[in-house]
């Protein structure tokens, strides 16, 4: 992305991109624009040519903020350094990622079918439940699922026709927006209207915990229920709701019954056995 943006060499890319990652690892605590990181790469003698390519500060911001909340997470940052008597050749090798089940397939009513990754359940549904039991995974998949998204859109030079900008909150930091609009517009700093872009597909929502939103949780997923099925938060139908387009919500699922259902697609996340 970089070697195209600034028309510069890979190698030259590369060296751009590693004093970038310094920058922000330095600063994981802090607001940075992309001002700032310009100048720290103007005092490391590093010159960038002029781009064409137009991109607002606050949509640069944005993302550099979501990739420093990613880095700074416990379960991506927190790593288990082997000791130095352990033989790797003792260890088993092993990519083990979670595995995933289709539960609810409105389209064809299938009860359950096994798929390879998340990502083929992304790939068939725009919107969908991901739901497991405590610990399977949920949140770390959405949260990858996020920064895989971050990074494609900066990948394409902010081309949200190709790859739609993703917003990521947590449902249980909802708590002074009076409807679920406001929450999503509160986690987004750009210049046009996020919740248009849901709705016409330029942006893609994940949001965490639809379970963990405390004694108005109830009254909050019917709402989403109802934004989902382009309904006001009073359950009535009206052009003026614009509903997501892509929307990946996550639920333990023991309690995705009743008024938690949203009536869109289910996809689980497979319980750890032993061995994994």
């Amino acid at each position: 992305a970089l070697k195209r943006l600034f028309q510069v060499s890979q190698s030259q890319a590369d060296n751009i991109a590693d004093i970038m990652a310094q920058f922000i690892f330095r600063n994981l605590n802090k607001k940075i624009n992309s001002g700032d990181i310009l100048n720290y790469l103007a005092e490391r003698e590093i010159e960038l040519p002029k781009t064409t390519v137009k991109v607002s500060d606050e949509t640069i911001r944005y993302h550099i903020e979501l990739l420093q909340s990613r880095l700074s997470d416990s379960d991506v940052l927190d790593y288990v350094e082997l000791e130095a008597s352990i033989e790797l050749n003792q260890l088993h090798e092993s990519n083990w990622e979670p595995e995933f089940s289709i539960l609810i397939d409105n389209n064809t009513n299938l009860t359950k079918q096994n798929i390879h990754n998340i990502i083929d359940a992304v790939d068939m549904f725009d919107r969908f439940v991901l739901v497991g039991v405590p610990g399977a995974g949920k949140t770390t998949t959405l949260k990858k699922l996020a920064l895989n998204h971050a990074e494609r859109c900066v990948d394409s030079s902010f081309d949200l026709e190709r790859c739609p900008v993703p917003i990521y909150a947590t449902l249980p930091s909802w708590n002074d927006h009076p409807n679920i609009e406001d929450f999503i517009r509160s986690h987004w700093r750009g210049d046009a209207d996020i919740i248009e872009l849901l709705n016409i597909g330029h942006a893609i929502l994940f949001l965490d915990g639809l379970n963990e939103m405390g004694s108005t949780g109830i009254g909050k997923a019917q709402q989403i229920k109802f934004w989902l099925e382009g309904k006001d938060p009073y359950g009535s139908e009206s052009l003026a709701v614009l509903s997501p387009k892509q929307v990946i919500i996550t639920c333990r699922k023991e309690d995705y019954v009743g008024v938690f259902e949203l009536g869109i697609d289910v996809v689980e996340v497979e319980e750890l056995t032993l061995e994994k």
